[in-house]
């Protein structure tokens, strides 16, 4: 078979085709219908034929269209490769997206590098995501729990603090109440205890601030017990606050955190 017979079979193929297709339609009488009404209003017969003309040509032409994707050069369908599976672009490596659920083994502070590591305890779960900080509500309490790489304490610059903590804020914060003072050891650093409260009558105020400039101050109704580590890099506090009511059930999972805590 020839070129011109190849190309003259195809020619009468894509004509049944699109006759076909057409059959089996009333496109063209619903057009008629339509122009028929719309030269009720149009003096121009014209244009009505050459809208149905033009409607028939469409209609060929999508028929003949359909038909020729559908064939190869040898006349065959030719294969159609399926599109892949939109793929879920991978995790990025620079969210601080390090487990946080329970028994988990955390580095460092959100968005900071840090030598600290430290196992989740059971019932915490991440309460926010704040720069220069870890924070966690204690499930079945109202504690919440929070460790900062602290940039100021009541005003001061980490570079500027006494060694003794409570005693400065003491002496710099009158609106606060100042107990328990004592000492322990976290991940083998020597650390100062002490509780805080807001006394009453006060208004809360800034109290200490992160690295990234985030401050936070106390809650009028729940007392803040904190841990004080200094080590190289720094100035950690950890922190647990709760109502009083709580206060038995939230010492648990505070003391775990920080007996898993490493320098590293």
């Amino acid at each position: 078979m020839t070129a011109s017979d190849v190309e003259r079979r195809l020619a009468a193929v894509l004509h049944q085709h699109a006759e076909d297709a057409m059959n089996r339609t009333d496109t063209l009488a619903e057009l008629d219908r339509f122009h028929d009404r719309v030269d009720q209003d149009s003096p121009s017969q014209g244009r009505r034929r050459a809208g149905i003309a033009a409607a028939a040509l469409t209609a060929a032409a999508v028929g003949a269209g359909v038909l020729w994707i559908g064939l190869g050069q040898g006349g065959t369908p030719s294969p159609v490769d399926p599109a892949p599976p939109a793929a879920s672009p991978p995790p990025s490596s620079t969210e601080s997206g390090a487990p946080q659920a329970p028994g988990s083994t955390v580095e460092g502070f959100e968005g900071v590098e840090f030598p600290l590591t430290f196992v989740v305890p059971r019932g915490f779960s991440v309460a926010s995501r704040d720069t220069g900080t870890r924070l966690y509500s204690i499930e079945g309490t109202s504690g919440g729990a929070g460790a900062f790489l602290i940039s100021t304490l009541a005003g001061a610059k980490t570079s500027d603090l006494p060694e003794d903590l409570a005693a400065h804020l003491r002496e710099t914060r009158d609106d606060l109440v100042v107990s328990g003072v004592g000492t322990t050891e976290v991940g083998g650093r020597p650390a100062q205890t002490f509780a805080l409260a807001q006394k009453p009558g006060t208004a809360p105020s800034d109290l200490f601030c992160v690295r990234a400039g985030s401050c936070f101050k106390l809650l009028q109704d729940k007392p803040m017990d904190v841990t004080a580590v200094r080590i190289g890099r720094g100035l950690v506090l950890f922190w647990v606050e709760y109502l009083p009511t709580d206060q038995a059930k939230v010492q648990g999972p505070m003391q775990a955190w920080l007996s898993s805590v490493r320098w590293e």
